[in-house]
This record gives structure tokens, sequence and C-alpha cells, in this order.
């Protein structure tokens, strides 16, 4: 993810850890009704604990507008940060004190962080 992850961006790596295809050209077929669209719905109540019904996902468009319409309804605690911005605070300390190389997601799995850390030390 970029430096500053974005809602979108959360979206999209919920899409393609939840979906059968590993792919973020079908996160596109999410935005049609169909049955993936529920599937997407209970992925994000499950990952950022906001309930979206799959009507508003597919009448959505696109998932930077799904994005827009979600983001005021994530919980904030006392000091105003939703889930998403602590995510962001991780990630950039896991860069500075790890590697900057490392591809974090808000979806991975340990899997993921293994390879990367015998990617870092094998140069």
């Amino acid at each position: 993810m970029a430096d500053r992850v974005t809602i979108s961006e959360v979206l999209k790596s919920i899409a393609v850890s939840y979906s059968d295809k590993d792919s973020l050209a079908d996160i596109s077929n999410l935005l049609r009704p169909s049955e993936s669209n529920e599937k997407f719905s209970r992925a994000i109540k499950e990952e950022l604990s906001i309930t979206v019904a799959p009507e508003e996902i597919s009448t959505a468009g696109s998932i930077s507008r799904l994005a827009a319409a979600i983001e005021p309804r994530l919980k904030r605690n006392k000091s105003g940060k939703n889930l998403v911005d602590i995510y962001r605070r991780v990630e950039q300390l896991a860069r500075e004190e790890y590697h900057p190389k490392i591809p974090y997601s808000w979806c991975a799995n340990w899997e993921d962080f293994s390879e990367s850390w015998k990617l870092v030390y094998s140069s």
C-alpha cells in the first residue's frame, strides 16, 4: 500500500482477500448486483465493524465512491481516530522499524510477512 493508506485501498485489500479470485480486476464485479455483494458486505462488517448493504455496494459505481460513502461511518475513538487512521500509524511505525519494502496490506497474513522477511535477509 502507499505511504498514506486510503479507505479505497483498505476496501480493495478486503475485496481481494475475501474474493474467490486473487485479482484487483475482479473488484469491478463486486460493484454489480450479485452474490458477491453480500459476501463483500459481510467482509466489510467483519473488518471495519460497519454495516454496508449489498445494494449500497452495487449502486456505488466505484470503490472510491463507496469509500467516500462509508468513511464517515467508521467509528472513532476519543482522540478522533478511526481504525484506518490507527492502521496507517502502525504501518508507518513498521516501515520505520523493520523494512520499507515489506508489502503491508490491510488483509495481510503471516505467510506474506514471513516471505517478505526471507527476501529482506537474502539480499
